[in-house]
């Protein structure tokens, strides 16, 4: 996946769809570079769950960052949706990629 920036503006590079019962452990290795310079590499891993509906993360983002500017990149959940965030530089034109590792469970439990 690919997205490009111009600003300092939050943009959403990917989005997971996650489901009622699911529990997700994603890892996404994200990566930035400019037409100059700056470039950015980012290890994002966190565990995620959904229950009825809406996404969680469960404990903290684990986040290995090499960066030579002042963009960034993390992860956060909105409503069912697991979401790869990426922020770049104002008046800077950036590429960024991802590669995104998904690990699902869904457990049916019967009482």
């Amino acid at each position: 996946m690919e997205v490009r920036t111009s600003d300092a503006t939050q943009t959403t590079l990917s989005q997971i769809h996650t489901y009622p019962g699911g529990s997700y452990q994603v890892k996404a290795y994200v990566h930035a570079k400019d037409p100059s310079i700056n470039v950015g590499g980012w290890e994002i891993t966190g565990t995620f769950k959904n229950v009825a509906g809406t996404a969680y993360l469960v404990g903290a983002l684990d986040i290995i960052e090499s960066i030579d500017s002042a963009m960034s990149a993390t992860m956060s959940v909105s409503g069912s949706k697991i979401t790869t965030l990426v922020t770049g530089i104002a008046a800077t034109n950036i590429v960024w990629r991802a590669e995104i590792t998904i690990r699902r469970m869904e457990l049916a439990i019967n009482a």
